[in-house]
């Protein structure tokens, strides 16, 4: 059988369901970039320009011009969250990938709600904690609350002695575990909840993709541009010796409701 036919046939059918489908809910789009088959058999019909995706470049363009069109797309009262993804390189020599990495980032605009912090601390700094404007401090009382369900925090921090009774909480807590490395185990409480209640915490899933909020449409252009360019630097310290512009692959931008732009990584790196 010849395969040409074959394919030709195929088209024929699917253009023709897309001319129908298409005449009911958008006419117009039947007079762009239209053409005539050869098939002999369908020489009067007229099929849309099909484009093979993996011949579609791709086009990126300027952060401004993104956020021009996506206040554009935007059409609610409320101003939506402008959202950013980066697809990190993972890949290492002899085609292995290196680890998933999270860390935490003060965006230099804030916006959003401020994260609730809990502090598990013994009697004597619970004062302290609360002074310091921990959401929620406690101690032995606290893990038994936990336990029954409570999860209105968004972070914890706790204390060096009570770090062993905690531990059994870590099939509740998961990625809020108090930890040294991460250094949420601490005796001074001043600094780290003021940095944790303004800090947003990021994460790569297994094939190097971050996403992240980095603003609201009624931000100007530069404030946008300051946090996505800090988000930028914070990942960045996470590579080992691959160069800049090749740890950060690529980068889209999008709102709440909106599209996606891809972004010319040039002018933020």
């Amino acid at each position: 059988y010849d395969r040409s036919n074959l394919l030709m046939n195929t088209c024929t059918c699917v253009g023709n369901n897309f001319r129908r489908i298409a005449s009911a809910v958008a006419p117009s789009l039947l007079s762009v970039d239209v053409y005539k088959t050869t098939d002999n058999r369908a020489n009067d019909s007229i099929l849309p320009r099909v484009y093979l995706l993996n011949q579609h470049k791709d086009t990126s363009v300027p952060l401004q011009e993104a956020l021009r069109s996506l206040r554009a797309y935007s059409l609610t009262e409320k101003p939506e969250t402008v959202e950013i993804n980066l697809k990190c390189n993972l890949k290492l020599k002899m085609n292995k990938l290196r680890q998933p990495f999270r860390g935490s980032i003060v965006y230099p605009h804030m916006f959003g709600r401020q994260q609730r912090v809990l502090v598990f601390a013994e009697e004597a700094l619970v004062e302290a904690a609360q002074k310091a404007g921990a959401d929620v401090v406690g101690g032995t009382e606290l893990i038994t609350q936990i336990e029954k369900g409570f999860d209105k925090f968004d972070v914890c921090l706790c204390t060096p002695k009570l770090l062993d009774k905690v531990k059994k909480l870590q099939g509740i807590l998961r990625a809020k575990m108090p930890a040294v490395r991460r250094g949420t185990v601490v005796e001074q409480f001043d600094e780290p909840i003021t940095k944790l209640k303004k800090s947003r915490e990021y994460h790569t899933d297994r094939i190097g993709h971050i996403n992240m909020s980095v603003g609201k449409l009624n931000f100007p252009n530069d404030q946008i541009e300051l946090n996505i360019k800090a988000l930028i630097e914070e990942v960045l310290q996470h590579k080992d010796t691959t160069p800049r512009n090749s740890f950060i692959a690529s980068a889209t931008l999008s709102s709440t409701f909106g599209p996606g732009f891809r972004l010319q990584l040039q002018d933020l790196l």
